[in-house]
């Protein structure tokens, strides 16, 4: 039997494409198990994309007209025009063989999942991604999700959600204790972990690319390098301060991967440290390029991680993050890398330099970080759980 699915998600396809992560968009198929996917994406525009044969991209996009949409009229009409967008989008629905709504976060995503599983008489499972609660303690409303600038309007959006979904995918086992933690009513046999998966074939993969000669990096420098988003919720500015306690030697230089809303204050930051020697900015890089990062990096800096820890692991490099949601179950001290108390920035450069000092241990801590998240993030072994999570639940 041809099972479809559709995933309704808040990101921006747009973004997706300037970070290079749309591989996993074609990863939504399961291994296999959906015969189509259907992504419903929002951003600035609309959109209609194949990616391939049975995997069908759409946009929505709150940008209208080309007008400046600072104005909160034209937002206003945006909105409405979503709404009518989404009226239609049934048809999609009605015309397909969808059999599962997946909703990429407990929000808008999950209502919009809610009311579609409603008409269609569909199951809806929400997969949690990040621990909102944390986001909003770090960035507040710019980093998590609120109502009216509130988390607890925002939570009970999110408490309704998840009592009328038909399953619940955390993608971690610390993001299920938050769940239960957070709303002890909920039914906890409804609540699946859902891990996260790379393919480490793919990783392994990548083709050579001489990262020193491409950046202009001496053969004698060692590398730290921070590969992501530049967030308060990444740390960033934690790590400019590592840099500064370490910045009395010259014999390094810390490569920042990515972009984001911190990026002009950290330059700022950095500049105001006379630091430029220390750190270079790379920007947005392709999967093939960051592989290579993380492969040749004496230290791999993943404070906060998701996907970002694990390619760290895969790398077979030492990895230093703190000691928060569910970096416990990769990184363990003295044997895959070093946890450390969150904000701890001594701690952070002391370990640093123990790493640079001591190349055989940091070359035992990398290859026992690269089994572990194997055994943990394989793509073939957390597809299998995948697909087992929704045979039982189309068998129910």
């Amino acid at each position: 039997m041809k099972i479809e699915v559709l995933n309704i998600v808040p990101s921006d396809y747009d973004e997706l494409v300037k970070k290079n992560v749309t591989h996993q968009i074609l990863q939504r198929n399961e291994g296999g198990f959906f015969s189509k996917v259907y992504s419903l994406h929002f951003g600035k525009r609309n959109l209609k994309k194949e990616l391939s044969e049975n995997n069908i991209l759409y946009q929505f996009g709150w940008k209208i007209f080309n007008l400046n949409m600072s104005n909160k009229l034209y937002k206003i009409i945006g909105a409405f025009c979503i709404i009518f967008k989404l009226i239609f989008f049934s048809i999609v629905i009605r015309k397909s063989n969808i059999k599962v709504i997946r909703a990429q976060d407990p929000y808008i995503m999950g209502l919009i999942g809610l009311i579609y599983s409603k008409v269609f008489t569909l199951p809806l499972v929400v997969s949690i991604h990040a621990d909102y609660n944390k986001a909003f303690e770090i960035g507040g409303a710019k980093l998590s999700f609120t109502i009216f600038g509130s988390r607890k309007y925002a939570k009970l959006l999110e408490h309704f959600i998840l009592k009328n979904a038909d399953l619940i995918l955390p993608f971690r086992d610390h993001i299920k204790k938050c769940i239960l933690d957070d709303y002890n009513d909920l039914d906890v046999n409804k609540i699946k972990v859902f891990p996260i998966g790379i393919s480490f074939d793919d990783f392994d993969n990548y083709a050579f690319v001489d990262i020193r000669k491409k950046f202009n990096i001496s053969y004698n420098k060692k590398i730290i390098s921070f590969v992501g988003r530049l967030s308060k919720e990444n740390y960033i500015s934690d790590m400019i301060e590592v840099i500064k306690i370490i910045s009395y030697r010259d014999d390094f230089i810390f490569l920042i991967v990515g972009d984001g809303l911190e990026n002009e204050n950290i330059k700022n930051i950095v500049k105001k440290y006379n630091l430029e020697h220390l750190i270079l900015f790379t920007g947005f890089q392709d999967q093939r390029i960051v592989s290579n990062i993380r492969k040749i990096s004496n230290v791999c800096l993943a404070l906060m991680g998701g996907s970002s820890l694990i390619e760290s692991c895969a790398a077979k490099r030492p990895v230093i993050s703190y000691n928060v949601e569910w970096h416990y179950e990769l990184v363990q001290n003295g044997k895959t890398g070093f946890l450390i108390d969150e904000h701890d920035i001594t701690n952070v450069a002391e370990k640093i330099l123990y790493l640079f000092d001591n190349e055989k241990i940091a070359n035992e801590l990398g290859a026992n970080a690269r089994t572990l998240a194997f055994s943990k993030n394989n793509i073939l072994y957390t597809t299998s759980i995948k697909k087992d999570i929704y045979i039982k639940l189309l068998n129910d």
